[in-house]
């Protein structure tokens, strides 16, 4: 593991091990999005992440709540009585949801086989909506168990920002809910979180503030913390000689005002950019708004991190535009004299769907592409979470939400940094009594050790009962069967026998399954588990049980490609696909238990420690023998090719730029690669200039030899401080902003060589 603190190895271990629910939360600055990031790339599990809000999900590298789940934006209330509702709000219960939960197979197969859900931002979860996804889950999964069986990460601040909920709601929820918090929702009262605070702070280091910022956040700020914060009011002359510093204020349209009138004060030309956005990606997800205004001399705040080695930014670093054309950006951080040339950032649309190693894996469905920056001289303390600044004029005067005030200030790195708009008082800063109650009594970190044990054993008992449990699989086969098996004309087919002999080998396994499962109980019931004995029965039962799967393989897979050679087989054939699923589930778990049982004593439960080599590729393999099987015996014509249906085996997604190189590698056309990818073709240009630069690609295969010849002309009076635009202008627009930019990547790499 890598160096995490001890309350992060907690996280891991229950996510890990156990089904527990757990809130992971911490104050500002303590690491928790980079713990999610880490958890998400090393669990075994299958997992996705959602956020109440677009803008929220996207940062967190998921999706929507409602997206995923086909939630409606409405009331969700746990009740079909209908004798309170108002006309001016919309509501949904238990008997009109079900409705939106048509799924198509891959999603109601990626909801069946998910096993740990995270909940990013959990601060703004209204109770309502956390029963809706609870509601969901049962009825997709047909479980009755919490959330369907699917173990839930909550992740947030529940001193930062609340959820909204309006009056005329409130007067409806208030008969079920007994507060407006995630953890008041129904489904939690008998599945109660384990919680596992972050105490370390990264973002600040001062003392002082670091007490200031805890009392505050806890409603116990005293009068000596007030008196120092009130120090740091500054004056409308001493604002002005602030310009550098951004001002946080509680209201967008306060926001938007200042932001415009100090664009609208500076003289020089005005330069619009569009940003790029390709099929699906909603105004909804937005990171920031679709033209973007600039001048010479706009501050600005960068909303994204440098993707570069060298870092020269990162998202909340303040800057200033010191250079503008119709296709360029220059701007110059502060505390620094070097002229960043800002590049646009693409961001994605995912979806969620399960690729053949039974991974969730995330699909680009749509691309927004935009310079990753936004005007800043003002932004709300709602778009400040995650941020960081260097100096910040603070403005909640108007705090009309409980955790405003502590949002703000503790996006600044210091003391030294803060100045307010106007003194601090207590009526500005008050905190939700039923969050500080929430808090107050969660167990101390000392006492989930022993929590840990128990529910490691828990989820043991439950992993490996699931594992060698087949009837799910026997439903499958005996539906099948009785479909495709049971006429004068079917039972005699290929596919016929096939089902009549694996269901009945099935059954078969029925009373060994079940006396393995009882030998679990018995191990796992004991007061000290005697692990190695279990691991050896584990390994054993693998050895028993894989047998019959490789058996039905054979038929499983022969009967695929056969059926989908016949037209009149269509809807045979796509029953064994659905069937092939639950098949290859139940495989996959198999396998799961294998590697658990080949796990040394202190090894982790990770991805690659659980997953391994072994199950990868089995689909395919198996795809491929029977193929060969009926060539063999001329079923299958030996020049034929009959491909696996599904996606290629999954490799690692390398970043944007070597993405494109690989496509340009194959010989794909540039219009081709944008498709692909889901970008503009300038995007495109803009990833082959770099590649250029880095020796890559060359020039010629893109430029011919007669316009190379003319640009190295243009180029000998090239300025890297006034861009590319003089150079555009003096060729009376010849040249287009790709051309250049290509040119530009090659004389960047005669520069390196």
């Amino acid at each position: 593991m890598e160096d995490f603190s001890p309350e992060a190895g907690y996280l891991l271990r229950f996510v890990n091990q156990t089904k527990y629910p757990v809130f992971l939360t911490g104050k500002a600055g303590t690491g928790k999005t980079t713990l999610l990031k880490h958890l998400i790339k090393t669990t075994h599990k299958h997992a996705v992440v959602v956020a109440p809000t677009g803008i929220a999900a996207l940062n967190a590298g998921g999706v929507t709540i409602h997206s995923l789940f086909q939630i409606p934006p409405a009331l969700f209330l746990p009740t079909d009585e209908r004798t309170h509702y108002r006309t001016d709000v919309k509501v949904e219960t238990p008997s009109t949801i079900r409705k939106h939960f048509r799924m198509n197979r891959v999603k109601k197969t990626l909801l069946t086989q998910l096993e740990l859900l995270v909940i990013d931002e959990v601060s703004m979860l209204r109770p309502d909506l956390l029963d809706a996804i609870d509601f969901a889950l049962r009825h997709t999964r047909k479980s009755q168990a919490p959330f369907g069986g699917v173990q839930v990460l909550f992740i947030g601040d529940l001193l930062q920002l609340p959820p909204v909920i309006k009056d005329q709601e409130w007067l409806l929820m208030q008969k079920y809910y007994g507060g407006k918090f995630f953890f008041d929702a129904r489904c939690l009262q008998q599945s109660t979180p384990v919680y596992i605070e972050l105490k370390h702070i990264y973002r600040q280091s001062d003392p002082t503030f670091l007490e200031i910022l805890n009392n505050l956040r806890h409603n116990t700020i005293t009068s000596e913390n007030l008196a120092i914060l009130n120090k740091h009011v500054v004056s409308d002359r001493n604002l002005k000689a602030a310009k550098n510093a951004i001002l946080l204020t509680t209201h967008n349209r306060k926001a938007d005002v200042v932001n415009e009138s100090e664009l609208a004060e500076i003289a020089s030309k005005e330069f619009q950019f569009r940003a790029e956005i390709i099929d699906d990606f909603p105004d909804r997800l937005y990171p920031i708004p679709e033209v973007l205004s600039l001048k010479v001399g706009a501050r600005v705040m960068f909303i994204k991190n440098d993707m570069a080695p060298n870092k020269r930014y990162f998202n909340g670093k303040m800057a200033t535009v010191t250079f503008l054309s119709s296709a360029e950006i220059k701007v110059v951080c502060d505390d620094s004299t070097e002229t960043i040339d800002v590049e646009r950032f693409e961001w994605q649309n995912m979806k969620y769907e399960l690729n053949d190693n039974r991974e969730i894996k995330e699909t680009v469905i749509g691309t927004f592409t935009h310079f990753p920056l936004k005007l800043a001289w003002a932004i709300t303390v709602h778009k400040s979470q995650g941020l960081t600044f260097d100096r910040a004029v603070v403005d909640v005067a108007d705090v009309f939400q409980p955790g405003q005030a502590y949002v703000a200030l503790s996006r600044i790195r210091s003391l030294e940094g803060v100045m307010l708009l106007s003194p601090l008082h207590f009526n500005g800063i008050e905190n939700d009594k039923s969050v500080e109650a929430y808090t107050a009594a969660q167990p101390g970190t000392e006492q989930l050790a022993g929590h840990l044990e128990h529910a490691r054993k828990v989820y043991l008992l439950e992993f490996l009962q699931a594992v060698f449990d087949f009837s799910v699989l026997e439903k499958a086969l005996g539906d099948f069967q009785f479909q495709f098996a049971m006429g004068v004309k079917t039972a005699e087919t290929l596919h016929g026998v096939w089902a009549k002999q694996s269901y009945k080998r099935c059954l078969e396994l029925g009373a060994p399954a079940a006396q393995f499962r009882r030998q679990i109980h018995s191990i796992l019931a004991a007061e000290k588990v005697d692990e190695i004995f279990l691991k050896e029965r584990v390994r054993k039962a693998f050895q028993y049980f894989f047998a019959f799967a490789e058996e039905i393989s054979i038929g499983l897979y022969d009967n695929l490609i056969l059926t989908s050679k016949q037209k009149k087989s269509k809807e045979v054939n796509q029953a064994l696909v659905e069937l092939e699923d639950v098949f290859l589930n139940t495989v996959y778990k198999l396998f799961k238990a294998r590697q658990y049982a080949d796990l040394g004593e202190e090894a982790e439960w990770t991805k690659e420690s659980l997953l391994g080599e072994s199950f990868k590729d089995f689909a395919r393999k198996n795809w491929l023998a029977a193929r060969e099987r009926l060539q063999a015996v001329s079923l299958v014509a030996e020049e034929e090719e009959v491909e696996y249906p599904q996606k290629k085996k999954a490799k690692q997604k390398p970043d944007t730029v070597n993405e494109t190189y690989l496509l340009v590698s194959e010989g794909m056309p540039i219009e081709d690669i944008a498709a692909v990818r889901k970008l503009s073709v300038g995007t495109i240009y803009t990833h082959i200039s770099k590649l250029i630069a880095q020796g890559k690609c060359n020039i010629s295969d893109f430029l011919p030899e007669d316009q190379q010849q003319k640009l190295a002309v243009l180029f000998e009076t090239y300025d890297s401080s006034a861009g590319l635009g003089p150079l555009r202008e003096a060729s009376n627009n010849e040249f287009s902003w790709d051309e250049l930019r290509l040119y530009k990547g090659y004389l960047e790499a005669q520069q390196t060589t």
